[in-house]
């Protein structure tokens, strides 16, 4: 799909900004609802390649906004002594879950690392009211509409409450919660380490935008990574505090160019700097890399696919909390604030994923694992509980 066709799928259905639809039960609480679903139904649902663990189908009711989510949950098998990491994962737009699954593969990383992942789906457009709205046409996340960038509003709070209730339901370690996304996924997650940094301990945006970043889609964004990364501190309020971030765009994405990447780790930079400081900006100028990685898979070309597939060349940028040397120049990666990765030749697509068939599309098979990488990165970064949510001084 050409980026004039995605922006228009995207955009279209929403851009008249209508108003979401108004709280119908205020001071009502959400309900869950979940079923098993059993291997021989997956297929019926879209699932493909699937590992052994139980899936789970659920919805998601918020009286208070009066809107509803469906999401999909994957526990792996096997019993466990001690709580598991939670991964939210974000689809980007014309996916819903087992598109994004199948494209990640994070439902095998899962399996493997022994760790919960959810799915939470975007709704079809509908008319709600005369002037209200609820969904998109495209099943992208509206990132890029103001009610859909505030916490306890919209989007937001549906997959805020979407992950509270997993935490709830499943034996999940509070320190270990964390939410990625790609392209309206990824922009969405930005939002989320925004509104919600007391709910995430970290945060990961594939090929996304910038919190409030316009137009991003064909090109940078226009507000400069300055400005949003104090909109984005003032969208934490009082539970402000510093959120690690894995930042990841090919460099010949034509959908969300890769001048984004940069845009994005500059406004997580800002946010965190300002959280550090109590709302204190001490740099101007967000710090460049503290090391950089620059990585030449070998052999060239990966003879165990069908076909065979060239690997991309890539390069890991390290960031430190302050922009001083990293403190650890054989492993980069623990105890930083950030990292961001630019992976050469890759156009809008997960990188690591499977080969793409005609249905799914947006996988880079010659990347580098970002999957794992992502779950390596998170599991590195555990928030600092206090009162049972992730708090300031992490």
């Amino acid at each position: 799909m050409t980026f004039a066709a995605i922006a228009a799928v995207a955009l279209a259905p929403v851009f008249a900004a209508l108003p979401q639809s108004a709280a119908a039960g205020a001071g009502a609480m959400p309900t869950d609802s979940c079923s098993p679903v059993s291997a021989a139904d997956l297929a019926a649902h879209g699932w493909s390649n699937e590992p052994p663990g139980q899936h789970y189908s659920c919805v998601h009711t918020d009286p208070a906004l009066g809107l509803q989510r469906t999401y999909w949950v994957y526990v792996p098998t096997g019993s466990t002594p001690t709580a598991m990491p939670l991964i939210v994962v974000l689809h980007g737009c014309t996916e819903q879950a087992p598109d994004i699954a199948y494209v990640s593969r994070f439902d095998w990383e899962a399996e493997q690392q022994h760790f919960v992942v959810a799915y939470p789906e975007q709704a079809n457009f509908q008319m709600t009211g005369t002037t209200s709205f609820d969904g998109n046409g495209s099943r992208c996340w509206n990132w890029f509409l103001p009610q859909g960038q505030n916490r306890g509003a919209g989007e937001p709070a549906l997959i805020a409450g979407i992950t509270r209730s997993v935490i709830s339901t499943r034996h999940i370690d509070r320190q270990r919660v964390d939410v990625i996304g790609i392209s309206a996924g990824g922009a969405t997650a930005d939002i989320m380490a925004a509104t919600y940094p007391d709910l995430y301990a970290a945060a990961g945006v594939l090929a996304g935008c910038e919190y409030k970043g316009l137009p991003c889609l064909g090109s940078a964004a226009v507000q400069p990574p300055q400005l949003s990364g104090q909109l984005a501190y003032r969208a934490s309020g009082a539970h402000a505090r510093v959120v690690p971030f894995l930042v990841e765009n090919g460099d010949t994405d034509p959908v969300v160019p890769a001048a984004n990447a940069f845009e994005v780790t500059q406004q997580l930079q800002v946010t965190d700097d300002l959280a550090a400081h109590h709302g204190v900006l001490t740099n101007a100028v967000p710090p460049g890399p503290c090391a950089i990685t620059a990585v030449t898979p070998t052999p060239a070309i990966d003879t165990t696919q069908t076909p065979p597939v060239a690997r991309n060349p890539y390069d890991v940028l390290y960031y430190s909390t302050d922009g001083t040397a990293c403190r650890d120049a054989t492993t980069p990666a623990r105890g930083l604030l950030g990292e961001m990765v630019i992976v050469h030749g890759e156009a809008h697509a997960w990188p690591g994923g499977p080969q793409p068939t005609t249905t799914e599309i947006y996988s880079n098979p010659g990347g580098p694992d970002i999957t794992d990488i992502a779950y390596q990165f998170f599991m590195a970064h555990p928030c600092r509980l206090h009162a049972g949510v992730c708090a300031a001084g992490a």
